[in-house]
């Protein structure tokens, strides 16, 4: 009896078939794969939104962006300097998680003691080791940084936008502006009625990639509980920092920057952007949760960062 295995040609054949195939197969599943990690990220937000509500029930008010022995007007101390490490106290983020069903991790944090905004020494923060522990709710998994070895957040509170920012760090550090017509800034107490062109119509929380990691700044990073990066006294001396907040200044994904490898602190508090194709999620002051393309108008984008413009815009 003749036995007939296969040629090399039907092997070829039969291997680039396969190939095909695999090559038609992996491009659907890994757009499966976005698709729920784009979910997850979206009903984290949503997570977020009901917690703020939840937050200002019973404070009447929004979380401040984060807590500083400094005012918050924009004619007078702005930037909002101090020592770095020292005069900063806790972020929008550590201050909700009673609302996110993280009271055990809220209750590591002394909130009589300094947090940091930036690591760096010497003057070292007292809550740096609660600080520098992960939290997965405020990690989304679209993003390749969102690792054990980071304490990332990939959600800024908006402190507003425009193009002309009420103030901005001294010279070499004027990618660093400083709004406070936005629902979270240094000290804020922002309400419901403060928001006045329309929660459904103004941006409380949008996505970043952009928060400065380990190995982009070896000596200067974040994390999702940073707080103001406190530096400077005067004018010519300001290097400070608004860490986990940012504003509607540059275009959404308009920088092309990895805060694990490149320097991105000039640039993460004016822009919003995220790894999903097209775009990013905002939270708005209502609580839904929307997408917006990374090319809707520049003038739009801005205003509706802004609780009380008059805009009166829709989307």
């Amino acid at each position: 009896m003749n036995r007939r295995g296969f040629t090399l040609i039907e092997l070829f054949a039969t291997l680039v078939v396969i190939a095909v195939l695999l090559a038609l197969l992996l491009p659907a599943i890994q757009q499966v794969r976005e698709a729920s990690r784009r979910t997850r990220c979206r009903n984290q937000l949503k997570q977020m939104g009901l917690a703020l509500h939840n937050y200002h029930d019973k404070f009447g008010s929004f979380p401040p962006g984060a807590v500083t022995g400094r005012g918050s007007s924009p004619t007078s101390n702005c930037p909002v300097g101090g020592i770095a490490n020292r005069d900063s106290r806790a972020s929008w983020l550590v201050l909700l998680l009673p609302y996110v069903d993280q009271v055990s991790r809220y209750q590591q944090f002394d909130f009589n003691s300094s947090f940091f905004g930036l690591v760096h020494a010497p003057a070292p923060a007292t809550n740096a080791p609660a600080q520098m522990e992960p939290l997965a709710l405020v990690e989304c998994p679209s993003d390749p940084n969102s690792r054990p070895d980071n304490a990332l957040t990939n959600y800024f509170g908006v402190q507003g936008g425009g193009s002309v920012p009420d103030c901005t760090g001294s010279p070499g550090f004027t990618g660093r502006v400083f709004f406070h017509n936005g629902v979270f800034h240094n000290n804020s107490r922002v309400r419901f009625t403060d928001v006045v062109d329309g929660t459904s119509q103004t941006f409380a929380v949008g996505e970043t990639v952009y928060l400065q990691l380990r190995g982009g700044g070896p000596n200067y990073y974040g994390t999702w509980a940073s707080s103001f990066w406190t530096v400077g006294t005067g004018p010519g001396d300001q290097s400070s920092l608004a860490v986990t907040l940012a504003a509607a200044v540059l275009p959404i994904n308009r920088v092309d920057l990895n805060p694990r490898h490149d320097w991105t602190a000039e640039h993460q508090s004016r822009t919003f952007g995220s790894r999903h194709l097209g775009g990013c999620h905002f939270l708005l002051a209502d609580g839904a949760v929307r997408f917006f393309s990374e090319n809707m108008d520049p003038w739009l984008y801005q205003s509706v960062s802004v609780r009380n413009d008059g805009h009166g815009a829709s989307f």
